[in-house]
């Protein structure tokens, strides 16, 4: 079994906090669009496509902490 914390959430980046027992994937349920960037344990770690519109990241067996940002590649003025 895994475990799952969510430790911050805002519009643009989650904090999560996984223990798992054995090699794993965390799928999010958040669009997967060009900007978003996850790094586990402080080191870069790459963004996995979930059923084509989704997100998810390999993380290794242990407890780890994982953040995604979303920095949008163009800024809008109106």
């Amino acid at each position: 079994n895994t475990a799952v914390v969510l430790e911050h959430f805002t519009g643009n980046s989650f904090t999560i906090q996984v223990q798992a027992f054995a090699k794993d994937t965390l799928v999010l349920l958040q669009n997967k669009y060009t900007g978003w960037h996850v790094m586990v344990d402080g080191n870069k770690a790459t963004l996995l496509p979930y059923q084509s519109a989704f997100m998810a990241v390999a993380v290794p067996a242990g407890t780890h902490q994982v953040q995604l940002c979303f920095t949008p590649a163009t800024t809008w003025c109106i």
